[in-house]
């Protein structure tokens, strides 16, 4: 998750908020750096302006999604192709479940 916040490094070193920050912070660079809370909505993020550009370039020789009267996908088709369902997650989720993975912090406020 930490990846590239070096490009914003002096940042988190001033911030009063973020304790240790000269000790705790990523050094690494981005070259375009994506900040989010939870790293899959970054990816989702992602994912989305790939498909925003995919559709914007789409010669309609692609076979990922479904194409239009055009030969183009749209922008939605490209969503459905980049961006997972609601469903896809909640199958995930539901199989993340059933392995017994769990997230370290929360269980560890769970003792």
């Amino acid at each position: 998750n930490e990846l590239g916040m070096g490009k914003v490094i002096d940042k988190i070193r001033t911030n009063p908020k973020i304790s240790n920050g000269d000790l705790i912070g990523a050094v690494t660079p981005a070259d375009y750096l994506i900040a989010a809370s939870v790293s899959n909505c970054g990816g989702y993020a992602l994912a989305a302006a790939c498909a925003l550009v995919k559709s914007d370039y789409d010669d309609g020789d692609d076979k990922e999604a479904d194409s239009g009267a055009d030969g183009k996908k749209s922008i939605e088709d490209w969503l459905e192709v980049c961006v997972p369902s609601a469903e896809h997650e909640t199958k995930l989720l539901n199989q993340c479940v059933a392995a017994a993975c769990r997230d370290d912090v929360i269980s560890r406020k769970m003792k």
